[in-house]
């Protein structure tokens, strides 16, 4: 599968994060907090709004939080430029 893909990680957003970890013990040890959403509906919640989120993107809508995230025509021209 790896001969046909192609992967530019100049194209990659700042801040994605390779890996991520969560351990809700220390919370639940000092306040007895649980979590409430088990991590596989966590998890169908998250991909459920990033599908949305992108669907309205295509449509138009701009988020100003996360707008560095979505390149502009110039940013990806600059990108391709620098190669």
């Amino acid at each position: 599968m790896q001969q046909y893909v192609k992967v530019d990680e100049r194209l990659f957003r700042p801040l994605d994060v390779d890996h991520l970890k969560g351990d809700y013990s220390k919370a639940k040890q000092n306040f007895g907090w649980e979590p409430r959403v088990k991590f596989d509906k966590l998890v169908e919640i998250m991909v459920t709004e990033d599908l949305d989120r992108w669907q309205r993107w295509q449509k138009g809508e701009r988020f100003p939080w996360d707008a560095f995230n979505y390149p502009t025509e110039a940013n990806i021209l600059t990108r391709s430029l620098r190669v």
